[in-house]
């Protein structure tokens, strides 16, 4: 549990947001919260692994978990040694040469550094003594032993007569069925998460036939010519971003040098403006119009089309 102390800053603020984005737990906000989770999820599994061990009266197996070296690889050929000694002498001249000045210089820095962390803890030392020493700060001390002394043997007595109550199932149910158990309950949950959130993620994928909004933005976009300049709304930016001259509304030119001027082409999605950039991109759009910069080409089920008078 404690790895999921890290997570909580960031779960803070997603729970505790008014962005409804933000707490549904289907977008990138709860990034930061996933490798904690997993990290927990791991140390916590071992966990259980250890008590249901001790429950059943058994012990993990001991050993080093690498194999031994065998005395061939502990003591190489002589002939091979003889050779790797005799490179290794004239590669340490030329290392003494390079190394010896950095060396140095490494060392001074360390010497002056392991000074000053010295001074730093001397200090903090007889800081945190002065305070120890305080009539205050001992009766708090005194007051937070009694207290942990207490919570320990609390927790010890429970944990005492929780184990006594998991030892008769633990016995009746072996370790390796445990971790089958253990394994089909984090798939069914998993199921249960995708089948509760599956509503929300299944605007994400394009299994549907594309219906008449679609095919009218389809139609608005094959009314711009293919070698064109275009500023497109953020929606439908990806959607024209095979061509040359591409800005993204409201901006009006390309970071091209070679074109200077303003695009020919506007098509915004006023539908899918987010609510607090609505006013301000309809104002710009009547702008434009009433400015005399831009006429309205097309319009269909919030998508609008704009074509500049020069054109």
């Amino acid at each position: 549990p404690e790895w999921l102390l890290l997570a909580l800053p960031n779960l803070a603020e997603n729970l505790l947001s008014t962005d409804s984005l933000t707490y549904s737990g289907v977008y990138q906000y709860n990034a930061a919260i996933i490798p904690f989770v997993m990290i927990a999820a791991i140390h916590g599994t071992r966990r259980l692994i250890t008590c249901w061990q001790g429950w059943r009266g058994e012990h993990s197996e001991s050993g080093s978990r690498f194999p031994q070296k065998s005395p061939s690889m502990k003591h190489p050929v002589l002939s091979t040694a003889a050779t790797q000694a005799k490179d290794g002498v004239t590669f340490l001249a030329w290392r003494q040469s390079i190394a010896l000045p950095l060396t140095s210089m490494y060392q001074h820095s360390i010497i002056t550094l392991n000074a000053r962390i010295t001074a730093s803890i001397s200090f903090m030392k007889r800081l945190l003594d002065r305070v120890q020493k305080s009539p205050v700060s001992m009766r708090v001390s005194v007051y937070a032993q009694a207290r942990r002394t207490s919570l320990a043997c609390v927790f010890s007595r429970k944990w005492h007569l929780f184990s006594e109550r998991m030892e008769p199932l633990a016995r009746t149910i072996p370790l390796l069925r445990l971790q089958w158990i253990t394994l089909v309950w984090l798939i069914a949950m998993a199921a249960l998460n995708l089948a509760a959130i599956a509503p929300i993620l299944g605007s994400f994928w394009a299994d549907h036939i594309p219906g008449t909004r679609e095919q009218n933005i389809q139609r608005l976009l094959s009314m711009i010519p293919a070698d064109a300049s275009i500023s497109a709304g953020s929606t439908l930016n990806p959607h024209v971003s095979e061509r040359e001259h591409l800005a993204v509304f409201p901006s009006l030119s390309d970071s091209n040098p070679d074109t200077p001027d303003i695009v020919q082409y506007i098509i915004v999605d006023l539908n899918a403006v987010f609510p607090e950039d609505r006013v301000s991109t309809d104002n710009e759009i009547n702008h434009l119009l009433l400015s005399g910069q831009y006429k309205e080409l097309a319009r269909a089920e919030g998508v609008v089309l704009l074509v500049r008078n020069s054109t």
